[in-house]
């Protein structure tokens, strides 16, 4: 599905922030390495609230602008990787925890 700002229904000002903390530092990274931007720079934000109200319309436009791609990772699969990634470390064989 093509995302694109002209889909989100935000105030302005509020797609120009989020623009201005996630998009700018991957358009122009240079920018970004030295002086006051690097010394303050964010290094992304947290989105939230019900469902349905526009948090991933949001980040795929944003995604698009920046010719990035975007995953789409639930909790339960973080927490899968994590377990996997222990019981791997620990050497532990799979199905018995």
């Amino acid at each position: 599905m093509p995302t694109s700002f002209a889909h989100v229904h935000l105030p302005a000002h509020t797609i120009d922030s989020v623009r201005t903390i996630v998009s700018l530092p991957l358009l122009h990274p240079t920018a970004f390495q030295q002086g006051i931007l690097k010394e303050h720079s964010m290094t992304g934000c947290l989105l939230f609230g019900p469902p349905g109200t526009g948090k991933t319309l949001v980040v795929r436009a944003l995604a698009k602008e920046a010719g990035c791609r975007m995953l789409a990772i639930s909790p339960s699969d973080v927490m899968d990787m994590v377990s996997d990634f222990i019981t791997t470390s620990l050497g532990i064989p799979r199905g018995s925890h």
